[in-house]
């Protein structure tokens, strides 16, 4: 009986296993990317974030109290529209518009970047808007992935925190596994 034998550059073998693809891409990352871009999950480098102008100028960039519209170069580099979700006003044109990254407020040089006036509805992660600080920010701490709970609450507490902390995101992960009969591996 002949035994199967995966041939090929030794680059694409194993190209059936999930493991494989992942270590690839990260690979395939840090060489386009750079390693720290990869580690950090950041598309732009923050270098170049910081050498250009603030996304403040521009007419479409000048966000109301209902959320927007704010611009952020997290997308691709340019100057590109978003609001924040979950504002007590809502935004106009959510549908139209995709959210803005959860470090806009960073980029913006902190909350003199965000509209007077602008409230949460809420202080519920659920609803978005508070994961952004805003307002005062959420009714619950999100800085620390293995203490959270890990219903879509806490996980998109943990979401928005792992921009500053990425290694939150592998505990809150590792904290799911656990608590629903599985083995974190690897670690």
């Amino acid at each position: 009986m002949a035994q199967e034998k995966e041939v090929g550059l030794p680059f694409w073998q194993g190209r059936c296993e999930e493991r494989e693809n992942i270590r690839r891409a990260e690979k395939l990352a840090a060489q386009a990317l750079g390693k720290d871009q990869v580690e950090n999950h950041e598309i732009i480098a923050k270098d170049l974030l910081d050498k250009n102008p603030k996304c403040t100028t521009a007419g479409n960039c000048k966000p109301n109290p209902n959320g927007g519209p704010y611009c952020s170069r997290q997308f691709g580099g340019v100057c590109t529209p978003c609001y924040i979700p979950g504002t007590q006003d809502p935004y106009l044109t959510p549908d139209n518009t995709p959210t803005c990254p959860f470090s806009l407020k960073e980029e913006m040089g902190g909350m003199a970047g965000v509209a007077p006036n602008t409230r949460c509805k809420s202080k519920s992660a659920s609803d978005l808007c508070c994961l952004y600080g805003i307002d005062g920010g959420c009714d619950k701490d999100f800085s620390d992935g293995s203490k959270v709970t890990t219903d879509m609450e806490g996980y998109l507490g943990v979401m928005a925190t792992a921009h500053k902390d990425p290694v939150q995101m592998f505990n809150f992960a590792s904290k799911w596994i656990q608590e629903n009969h599985g083995e974190v591996q690897d670690q």
